[in-house]
């Protein structure tokens, strides 16, 4: 699996990949330091293999480097974020 960053001012998103092809995707918005994780989704046929979570740990990732706080609007993006210590300092 393949996790990308697109960015443009204001906004971006994480793209998944699974052989070349697009399986998920999230997207976000920035206002200061607080980073809006705004919704969530993969294809069907590949639910249940981690690929939303990935996502999440990509916007994690990103939210760590760049020093911001996580806004979870997105449900799924809220359930596992505060489902682990681990993700404690980003929100």
């Amino acid at each position: 699996m393949d996790i990308r960053h697109n960015q443009s001012s204001g906004s971006g998103a994480f793209e998944a990949f699974v052989d070349g092809k697009k399986t998920g995707f999230m997207t976000y918005t920035l206002s200061g330091d607080k980073m809006s994780i705004n919704h969530t989704e993969v294809d069907r046929e590949f639910g249940g293999q981690g690929i939303g979570k990935a996502l999440v740990d990509g916007a994690v990732e990103y939210a760590r480097k760049e020093q911001l706080k996580i806004n979870p609007v997105c449900r799924f993006a809220d359930r596992t974020l505060r489902s682990s210590d681990r993700y404690k300092d980003v929100l």
